[in-house]
Formats: structure tokens, C-alpha cells, sequence
């Protein structure tokens, strides 16, 4: 079986997905480190950024990069003692000099809000100049409300010059497919990375996500994805999205 010509297998899938982890004891980070470095996943999400130097030096030469989101969950300054641009360049500095190589970053709602795309962007910009090329940055894009809006939040991250939009839904029902289609259909110089469905992420939806163009998927349950595909496949074995 094959999406978008990529023969799917379990490292395959494993390679697609994030790890978001919800805890901060170090016993459990040790636990689910080991499973991620089993599983292969693209990234794993520190549950607090008092973690980036303990995980580096447990995930160094895996492949397995660190994440974070940042500004979360509201992106505006001031929230979360993120009172100005830059103090975001600072967050976002320390971030990648201990190690952090991809973020979940909520950019100016408050400005995207009121029309002010050059305050979205500045927003955005101003982590990217504190990090390096080898950065992935993961910018929300709220999937719920009118798709012009959705594209002018597009607009904003592929002018920044961000990696990656980040599919969401501020109402956790779940990005719809036809929305993810359409974000990559407007996106021409940035991935595609969605969340959103919290627990509901199955493989069913991953597969359909997946096809429907997204590059990177993050959840809490993602182990769980990765081995239901044997499942998945016995059910698709003749189909070739």
C-alpha cells in the first residue's frame, strides 16, 4: 500500500509522527523516551523546556527531534510572561541552544485577529531569527472558522518564511480533510504538519490525513497508531491512495 508514493510500513508511519507528552516525572520521560527511540518517531514533545538538556542527551544520534510549542495556548504577548517580541526571541534562543529542534508556535493571535498581517508575521520572524537553518517551525493555522482567514494565516507563514503550517482546531473536533486539502493546496514553500483531534487520532484518520497532504501528524497517542497498521491494512489491502 502506498500514499502519495510512499510505500507505507510501520517505520514509514512512525517517521510521520510526533510525540506530545503531557507529564513531567523523570521516570515516565525515561519510559517514553525508550519508546520513541522503538518506534522512530519524527519528534518528541518536552513536556517542559526543564527537559530540552536531560532529552538531548537521551535522544542524541536517534534522529528524534526535540520539540516544544511555544506561546501556547493563546499567542498573545504578554500571555504566559511572553510580554513582547523579545522576550519570543529569547524563549526561542534558549530553546535551540538546549537543544529544541522544532516547535509548535502560536503566532500574534490578538494582531492576526485584528487584521494586522505584518504583526503576524513579525511574530513568526522573530523566532526564526533567533534559531538555526536546521529549525522546523510549526505554525498554528485554525482550521474552523472562514477559509479566507485560514489563508491569509497561510499567507502570513509562508512570508515569514516558516517550515511548516500547523493544522488545528480551536473547538478539538478535529480538522476536517477537506481543509487539509486546501492548506496544501495554498501552501507552495512550507510543509504541512496537523494535530487537533487529541485522542481521536486513529490510524484510519492518520491514513486520510496523510493522503489528503499533510507531512508531519502530532498526538498524545501515536504508539498506538503505529500498531494498529497491521489492522489498517488487512481492512485497505487493495486500496492505493
Amino acid at each position: 500500500m502506498k500514499i502519495r508514493g510512499e510505500e507505507v510500513t510501520p517505520k514509514w508511519l512512525a517517521s510521520k509522527l510526533e510525540y506530545v507528552l503531557t507529564f513531567s516525572a523523570i521516570p515516565e520521560l525515561d519510559k517514553h523516551i525508550e519508546i520513541a527511540k522503538r518506534y522512530g518517531f519524527h519528534a518528541l514533545y518536552a513536556p517542559s523546556p526543564l527537559y530540552y538538556d536531560y532529552m538531548y542527551e537521551q535522544l542524541k544520534g536517534t534522529g528524534i527531534l526535540i520539540g516544544f510549542p511555544f506561546d501556547y495556548p493563546m499567542g498573545i504577548p504578554g500571555f504566559a510572561g511572553f510580554k513582547s517580541n523579545v522576550t519570543r526571541a529569547a524563549m526561542a534562543a534558549d530553546a535551540y541552544e538546549h537543544g529544541c529542534r522544532t516547535a509548535d508556535i502560536y503566532p500574534n493571535i490578538s494582531a492576526f485577529a485584528n487584521k494586522d498581517y505584518k504583526a503576524v508575521v513579525e511574530s513568526i520572524k522573530v523566532i526564526l531569527d533567533n534559531v538555526g537553518p536546521d529549525f522546523e517551525s510549526k505554525i498554528f493555522v485554525d482550521c474552523s472558522g472562514d477559509i479566507d482567514d485560514m489563508y491569509a494565516m497561510v499567507d502570513c507563514i509562508q512570508e515569514a518564511g516558516a517550515t511548516h503550517a500547523k493544522a488545528y482546531d480551536k473547538n478539538k473536533y478535529g480538522v476536517p480533510i477537506t481543509r487539509i486539502k486546501a492548506l496544501r493546496e495554498r501552501l507552495t514553500s512550507a510543509g504541512l504538519k496537523a494535530s487537533g483531534n487529541g485522542k481521536h487520532w486513529h490510524t484510519l484518520i492518520t491514513m486520510g490525513v496523510l493522503a489528503a497532504g499533510a507531512d508531519f501528524i502530532s498526538a498524545t497517542n501515536v504508539p498506538q497508531i503505529v500498531d494498529e497498521l497491521p489492522i489498517f491494512e488487512d481492512i485497505f489491502s487493495n486500496v492505493t491512495f
